[in-house]
């Protein structure tokens, strides 16, 4: 299965209209909270049981991706509720792409190691 963004956002939006519950800019610090949440419970499955498991244990794998997906839903509904279409977070992202392929991340990551370690 390959969903697209504009597939994904109409998903979110469907879910919204089943439950009566509306897109406003005003639930956006809520669904960055959730999201949030969300990262933090993926976090905690990698440091508790870790990289391993997640890749050769299928339920800890199954429960691993189910929170990637919670975190792209809340994602998606931030994107709803700031009237972000797909083609404008595409637009988006292929620039900040254009960005970091001119950037030389080796020397950022050896720059910021310096400054921890003198810190």
């Amino acid at each position: 299965m390959n969903l697209s963004i504009s597939e994904i956002l109409e998903m979110s939006r469907k879910l919204h209209e089943k439950n009566n519950w509306k897109f406003d800019m005003a639930y956006g610090k809520d669904y960055f909270l959730l999201m949030i949440e969300e990262i933090g419970e993926s976090i905690e499955i990698l440091m508790k049981i870790g990289e391993k498991s997640i890749m050769e244990d299928y339920e800890v794998r199954q429960k691993f991706v189910e929170e990637l997906a919670d975190i792209l839903a809340y994602f998606t509904n931030l994107l709803n509720c700031f009237g972000i279409d797909s083609d404008e977070f595409c637009k988006s992202y292929s620039n900040k792409f254009e960005k970091n392929m001119s950037r030389d991340f080796e020397n950022r990551k050896a720059e910021f190691r310096k400054k921890t370690v003198e810190s």
